[in-house]
């Protein structure tokens, strides 16, 4: 999966919903006729990924970069998808090139220490999508 899939699933999972808003680039006299086999939908409007709470496009967080966004993505674990989770993020930091540099520490304290790129992973198992972007 690439970073832009990663970040739409993770939004998903997250509680973001799909809204779809009408181009800005096409105002009312634009021709309404379906062409180059596009409906209407797909010529004429747009669907984003939003938060609940707002009707805005906006960027959608860089869940694999950031680890605020991760912490939030993580915040909306229940507590046994969150135990999950944390098994998940200590295998994979156990298994990790890290793990030889850091040996004497434990699995969670590997897994405080994880990236958001290997954050972003675990989470992705977690959902059940296996795309591997930790580096």
């Amino acid at each position: 999966m690439n970073t832009e899939q990663i970040k739409a699933a993770i939004a998903e999972a997250s509680g973001f919903v799909w809204r779809h808003f009408a181009r800005p680039d096409i105002d009312e006299s634009t021709p309404r006729y379906v062409g180059e086999g596009k409906s209407p939908d797909e010529r004429f409007y747009i669907s984003a990924l939003c938060r609940p709470d707002r009707k805005v496009i906006e960027p959608l967080p860089n869940y694999p970069q950031d680890l605020n966004a991760m912490a939030e993505a993580e915040g909306t674990l229940d507590d046994f998808a969150f135990v999950e989770y944390w098994q998940i993020l200590c295998t994979l930091s156990r298994n990790s090139a890290d793990y030889i540099k850091h040996a004497p520490l434990t699995d969670s304290q590997l897994a405080c220490r994880a990236s958001a790129a290997r954050r972003a992973d675990a989470f992705m198992i977690l959902k059940g999508a296996h795309g591997q972007t930790a580096k």
